[in-house]
């Protein structure tokens, strides 16, 4: 019963994917194994099926998370092979897109060069243990770069905006990036909680003032964050006309075609442009993370760390509203951030 309530909750409260079809065979997927670290014994077996717990999580969550499991199958020395078509993320649409049901690869190109069809019918395959979660300090090794490089192979349609966008608000200007989230972030168990509005104006004014920066490309999810960022800081500011929102559950918003992989589309062309800078303000976040393992050079990063939101979902409902209204003695959130960039090159 509580199992019950805890699932009609999150239900209510966070995203989730499409239903399932009618013609789905629950049975069919449930015939294979799933991996055991220590009881693997290799036999007849070939195909490690990397597949996401329930939804899987953003798009950039879900691309570190295939990144561990692709590590853990060069481990036990099986192919690896993405399944976003049978295992749904909050990504996958209903219809084909560019020409696959795989979301996955929606964005990217396959890991391997056998096919989900191919992979099933050979019978030999394990299935990836999704409780097995991603370590915090997973990128925080230097050989993930190297191993983002070789498996993260984002599909080359993705460049053509990013290129313009470059060119036309980037050239000759001294930009700093800002990712800032909002929305759902702020109330999200077991996730870091983001800096506040006043947090990132104050590094921004400070810099502004010291480093002469001239341009600010601004990625927010939070529409109402944006238009702060308009009234303060004026033509300053640049950012690309994606999906913005002041609600929690974005997903099922019937508003657009294909809104789910529109999502994600505007996500990775945000992380591509991101890539592109060299001094970046962020929280623990894995789209910044992830523009950093892409970038061609060192960024340096002034990452705001606000701890983290609590395990328990009620709780984690407020506990950022309480800590922006508390000052930083009591437990809110400290104001003044020391403007110290890092830089970072996994």
């Amino acid at each position: 019963m509580k199992r019950r309530i805890v699932n009609f909750i999150i239900n209510k409260l966070f995203d989730s994917p499409i239903s399932r079809s009618k013609n789905y065979n629950k049975l069919f997927f449930k015939r294979f194994p799933i991996l055991s670290i220590n009881n693997f014994k290799k036999n007849s077996l070939k195909f490690y099926v990397i597949r996401v717990k329930k939804a899987g999580g953003g798009l950039f969550s879900n691309v570190l998370y295939v990144l561990n499991h692709i590590k853990i199958a060069n481990k036990i020395n099986l192919i690896p092979v993405v399944d976003m078509q049978n295992f749904y993320t909050i990504y996958n649409q209903y219809n084909k897109i560019n020409n696959t049901s795989n979301s996955w690869e929606y964005y990217f190109e396959p890991i391997t060069k056998y096919s989900i069809e191919e992979v099933y019918r050979s019978g030999k395959l394990i299935y990836s243990d999704p409780d097995i979660s991603l370590p915090r300090n997973f990128i925080d090794k230097k050989n993930y770069k190297k191993l983002f490089k070789k498996n993260i192979k984002i599909k080359k349609n993705f460049f053509l905006f990013v290129n313009h966008f470059v060119k036309k608000n980037f050239k000759n200007k001294k930009v700093i990036g800002i990712h800032l989230r909002g929305t759902d972030m702020k109330h999200t168990p077991n996730h870091p909680l983001p800096p506040t509005l006043s947090q990132v104006f104050n590094i921004i004014d400070i810099l502004i003032n010291k480093k002469k920066f001239n341009k600010i490309f601004l990625v927010t999810d939070q529409k109402k964050y944006l238009e702060k960022f308009k009234n303060k800081y004026e033509d300053k500011v640049c950012f690309t006309n994606c999906f913005r929102s002041n609600k929690d559950k974005i997903f099922n918003l019937n508003i657009r075609k294909n809104h789910r992989y529109k999502l994600g589309k505007e996500s990775l062309e945000q992380m591509l442009l991101l890539s592109k800078m060299s001094y970046l303000i962020t929280s623990k976040s894995n789209l910044s993370r992830c523009a950093v393992l892409y970038s061609k050079k060192p960024i340096k990063c002034i990452e705001i760390d606000n701890g983290m939101n609590s395990s328990r979902i009620i709780y984690a409902r407020f506990k950022w509203y309480i800590k922006k209204i508390l000052p930083s003695k009591l437990g809110g959130f400290k104001e003044k951030i020391k403007v110290n960039f890092k830089t970072l090159n996994y």
